[in-house]
C-alpha cells in the first residue's frame, strides 16, 4: 500500500490542461486568466482579463502608457514597462519603428511587432477575438466595439478625414479619384482600404450591420461608453 503514495497525486488542473487527442497530439484547454493585482479569475482569457483591467484598475498608472499619444493599455505591469522601455530606445535611435515610432506592442500578450502588417498577422493568428476591436489607425485594443468607435471618433477624426489641399498633382491641381481613395475606409475602427468591396468585408469583422453608422468623415452616432481611450 505504501507504494501508492511514492508519486504525488495529479490535481484536477493537472488533467483540465491536457489530454492526447485521437491523432496522438496533445490538446490544451483554456484554463483562463488571473488579475496580477486582485487575482479575479477571467474564464474567457486575455480579452476578459484585459477589460477587467481596463474597468476595474483603469486608475492604475503601472498597467497604461503614459507618453503622450500612446495611451495603450496592459494587465500587466511587466508588458507595460517593457512597452515603455522600447519608447526609449526608440527616442534614443537604438531601435527602428514604424514611421521613426516604437514598435507596436501587442496588449494582450506583449508581442512586438515592427509594422502593421505584421501585428495584424499577430493578432489574426494570436488572439482572433480582439480584431473585432482593434483600432485600424494605431493599432490599440479597445476591449469592445462601441469604446472602438468612440476612441476612433474623439482621437482619429482629423487624422482621417480627408485634406483636399494634400491630395494635389505635381502642378498644384487637386486630385479628386484620390482624394475619394483616401476616404475609403472603414467607418467602425477608420482602417483604410484601396477599395469599398475590401472594405466592406473587412468591416464584417466588427459584427455590426451596414446600416448602424454612417460614413466617414460626418458621423451622427455618437457612441456612450464607460470609457475612452
Amino acid at each position: 500500500m505504501n507504494m501508492l503514495y511514492t508519486r504525488p497525486m495529479p490535481v484536477a488542473d493537472h488533467f483540465m490542461a491536457s489530454w492526447p487527442n485521437d491523432d496522438g497530439r496533445t490538446a490544451t484547454a483554456n484554463l483562463g486568466e488571473v488579475c496580477e493585482t486582485c487575482y479575479t479569475h477571467c474564464a474567457a482569457g486575455k480579452t476578459e482579463l484585459w477589460r477587467h483591467a481596463r474597468d476595474e484598475h483603469g486608475a492604475d498608472p503601472n498597467l497604461s502608457c503614459q507618453v503622450s499619444d500612446c495611451g495603450r493599455r496592459f494587465f500587466s505591469a511587466a508588458m507595460c514597462t517593457d512597452h515603455c522601455a522600447h519608447h526609449r530606445k526608440c527616442a534614443d535611435h537604438e531601435i527602428a519603428g514604424p514611421n521613426n515610432r516604437p514598435p507596436l506592442t501587442c496588449e494582450l500578450c506583449g508581442h512586438l511587432s515592427n509594422n502593421r502588417s505584421k501585428y495584424h498577422r499577430h493578432v489574426s493568428a494570436a488572439h482572433p477575438e480582439a480584431l473585432a476591436a482593434t483600432c485600424g489607425v494605431c493599432y490599440s485594443y479597445l476591449g469592445d466595439v462601441l469604446s472602438l468607435i468612440d476612441h476612433v471618433q474623439r482621437r482619429h477624426a482629423l487624422e482621417i478625414c480627408p485634406d483636399a489641399s494634400a491630395e494635389k498633382t505635381s502642378d498644384g491641381v487637386s486630385d479628386p479619384n484620390r482624394l475619394h481613395r483616401r476616404s475609403i475606409r472603414c467607418t467602425v475602427c477608420g482602417k483604410q482600404y484601396g477599395n469599398n468591396r475590401n472594405m466592406q468585408a473587412h468591416r464584417r469583422v466588427h459584427g455590426l450591420a451596414d446600416d448602424v453608422f454612417p460614413a466617414h468623415p460626418q458621423w451622427s452616432v455618437a457612441p456612450v461608453c464607460s470609457y475612452v481611450q
